[in-house]
């Protein structure tokens, strides 16, 4: 991507350049997925964000007037939040927003596809990670798999532009990753595999890229490994004929020297990175629209500390957070 000399650059102290937030609008969802809330399911993480829509709009103006370009809703999960379909619009709208994306659970994209696109959302990352409705409920304490299936469906046929999560789980679902991946050939979507992020305990349990190219390979047939996207690094693209699948391995592969993002928890904590607890508190400022400088100033300063790269990963919970 080239620069525009007429927006504003912000960059970190090792020259990358940041123009992406990952903005969570929620902690609230409706499943209980095992690995994002790795402390059990009670409950404590349905909470609605503290921070209001106009609130986080104004967090996205402030990231665009420094030189953010792409804003991801995150979560808990963002289509749950209220109002978000206006809250897409209004984001949108924002000067110097190029794209807005959003990573979801499927379960409200029957309903909400069409209204999202027409806001002006560009594309989902849905997550899958079973095509067994045993499994599905398994992982995620529901038995909606089918309703998610259809959300798939509704945000194909509504323009959007459509990816697929798989999260890779050692004895859960490692052995149906080519079902997957023909799920995902069969409706024109690029799939990534995903290795399991979590408390540095757990890491061993994650299953991981090469060993998943190797169960791939031998139903699939030859997968050619493809160049590196600079838009997105951190994926690692293989080719199937005229299809891609990826895999993005922050357990086995260390990718942080591609970084470009900040991130915003739903209580207003700015954060550097997924893999670390240090963040700032910008909920106050966010709350005061008479901030407009020290709220800016923050992004800037978010992005100065950011580090080149990360060697454990989060405890608290991909929820917490806005994975």
């Amino acid at each position: 991507m080239t620069e525009d000399s007429t927006r504003p650059v912000l960059r970190d102290r090792f020259g990358r350049r940041i123009r992406y937030l990952r903005l969570s609008v929620t902690s609230a969802c409706q499943l209980d997925c095992f690995y994002c809330t790795p402390r059990g399911r009670d409950g404590t993480a349905r909470s609605a964000t503290c921070l209001k829509s106009e609130h986080l709009i104004r967090a996205a103006e402030a990231a665009a007037r420094v030189g953010i370009e792409k804003i991801r809703l995150t979560g808990g999960e963002p289509l749950a939040a209220p109002g978000i379909t206006e809250l897409v619009g209004r984001i949108r709208a924002v000067p110097g927003v190029s794209t807005v994306l959003a990573t979801t659970n499927g379960l409200a994209l029957e309903t909400l596809a069409v209204p999202l696109r027409r806001a002006g959302l560009d594309g989902v990352n849905v997550s899958l990670d079973t095509l067994s409705p045993a499994r599905f409920a398994a992982i995620t304490g529901s038995s909606v798999l089918e309703k998610v299936l259809r959300g798939i469906d509704a945000a194909l046929g509504s323009g959007l532009s459509v990816k697929l999560n798989a999260v890779m789980l050692r004895n859960i679902n490692d052995d149906e990753l080519p079902a997957l991946a023909r799920y995902a050939r069969s409706h024109g979507l690029f799939v990534r595999f995903i290795e399991r992020m979590g408390p540095v305990s757990e890491m061993a349990r994650s299953f991981t890229r090469a060993e998943a190219l190797e169960v791939l390979r031998a139903d699939l047939g030859p997968l050619e490994p493809l160049e590196v996207d600079p838009e997105h690094p951190h994926v690692e693209r293989f080719a199937l004929e005229a299809w891609q699948m990826g895999f993005i391995s922050p357990v086995t592969t260390n990718f942080c020297a591609g970084c470009d993002k900040l991130r915003l928890t739903s209580d207003g904590r700015l954060m550097t990175c997924l893999a670390q607890t240090r963040s700032a508190s910008i909920a106050d400022l966010l709350r005061d629209p008479a901030a407009q400088r020290e709220l800016d100033a923050s992004f800037r300063r978010a992005a100065a500390s950011k580090s080149f790269a990360s060697a454990t990963c989060d405890p608290w919970g991909m929820r917490r957070i806005g994975g």
